[in-house]
């Protein structure tokens, strides 16, 4: 008999190996790294034939983040959140491919250094306009991503906002865990 955590694992997709090949929008693409595993989804980074590199984001079975994304990510683009582009949603293979942005993520940076504190400022002024906006992100800081000291929502999930869940009550203590 199966028990339920077994019938769980057993639904989601194992991870893509390092250097298969999948094809995508009539296109091959090659993995090169599985980056994330989410309740969700997993994330690679992939490079095209011509070797240029992107991220493709595969969704697990039985979800509805698929969906869920590519509107959040029309919302959060009219709002003028910066974001990875996405450049193409497969909704057949349940795939989205999205622009490489090379940097580092808040969660990187905090395990090797302090935060500077203008990042952290920018954050929270994003936060704040989003807050009037009625939108928040998932704040974790794992979602972000510093690039040319610019941060980047790498996720696309968007909520309606929730002062319990804010970043000013839940992220921030993930974002000054170094500072």
């Amino acid at each position: 008999m199966k028990r339920s955590f077994d019938i769980i694992l057993s639904m989601i997709p194992p991870i893509l190996k390092q250097n298969s090949i999948i094809l995508l929008n009539h296109e091959a693409w090659t993995i090169k790294r599985h980056l994330h595993r989410g309740q969700s989804s997993d994330t690679y980074i992939v490079h095209n034939d011509l070797h240029l590199p992107f991220i493709i984001k595969a969704y697990h079975p039985d979800t509805h983040a698929f969906a869920r994304d590519v509107e959040d990510y029309e919302t959060l683009k009219a709002l003028g959140v910066m974001m990875p582009l996405l450049l193409h949603a497969e909704t057949s293979q349940r795939m989205l491919v999205k622009q490489y942005l090379k940097g580092e993520t808040v969660a990187q940076i905090l395990k090797k250094q302090r935060l500077d504190p203008l990042l952290l400022s920018k954050m929270k002024n994003l936060a704040d306009y989003l807050k009037n906006k009625g939108v928040m992100l998932n704040y974790h800081p794992e979602n972000f991503m510093v690039w040319d000291t610019l941060i980047y929502y790498v996720d696309y999930t968007c909520l309606p906002y929730d002062s319990t869940h804010d970043f000013d009550h839940v992220g921030l203590a993930h974002w000054q865990d170094n500072v």
